[in-house]
């Protein structure tokens, strides 16, 4: 099992704390929370997904690790229909930013729950919809595979914080992080691309390009 526990993976893994129960979204083979509950790092796990094969594969895996008792399966869309009550970390990882915003729109009330997000697309978006809805970003950590890079959040209910343009785009609480320098340079090489290209387009948006010269001047700071 910890072969298929990839640096993605393990980030989202380490930001379950101690004797949780955990629901995985979108669990797939739900090596995650096999993993959880062997370590010993969850008491008791649910695996969600909203396609039967993933909940077969689930299910599977799940009876060949003879963890039956500990984590059970439901298929779902998102977590519609789901009874989050005895369980206290929601996993939401692999899937795109919009759409794990819709998922938490469809959800029950998440007060009390920990949500540990990993967008593959669209975080700038993600954190602006925590941010409006309610939800405290409380730690943010970044995991790279080869060349890919990914934001994992973590955040739960409460006084939402104002976020600049450019902390949207890179994060509050990643700063701090190894991998921050090279999500800032990318990040800026995506933002001047983008920059050069409005500048050579027959109509420039000048709003638009202003708008990207102010986040890349605070980004500099």
């Amino acid at each position: 099992m910890n072969n298929v526990i990839t640096p993605r993976l393990a980030a989202i893994i380490a930001l379950v704390r101690e004797g949780a129960g955990v629901i995985d979204v979108g669990s797939d083979h739900a090596y995650v929370p096999i993993y959880l509950v062997k370590e010993k790092k969850a008491v008791r796990a649910l695996a969600t997904d909203v396609h039967d094969g993933p909940i077969d594969r689930a299910r599977e895996n799940i009876r060949v690790s003879g963890l039956e008792a500990a984590i059970k399966t439901q298929k779902a869309d998102g977590l519609c229909g789901v009874d989050v009550s005895g369980y206290d970390s929601i996993i939401i990882a692999g899937m795109g930013g919009i759409l794990i915003s819709e998922i938490l729109t469809g959800a029950p009330d998440l007060k009390g729950k920990t949500l540990i997000l990993q967008p593959m697309t669209a975080t700038a978006e993600l954190r602006q919809y925590l941010i409006e809805n309610g939800y405290k970003i409380l730690n943010e950590c970044i995991a790279r595979e080869e060349e890919k890079l990914y934001v994992i959040l973590e955040a739960v209910r409460g006084e939402s914080e104002r976020y600049t343009e450019a902390e949207l785009l890179l994060g509050r609480k990643t700063k701090s992080d190894p991998l921050y320098p090279l999500l800032k340079a990318r990040t800026e090489e995506k933002l001047r691309k983008r920059l050069c290209g409005l500048e050579k387009a027959k109509e420039p948006q000048r709003d638009e390009m202003d708008r990207i010269i102010m986040i890349l001047k605070e980004m500099r700071k």
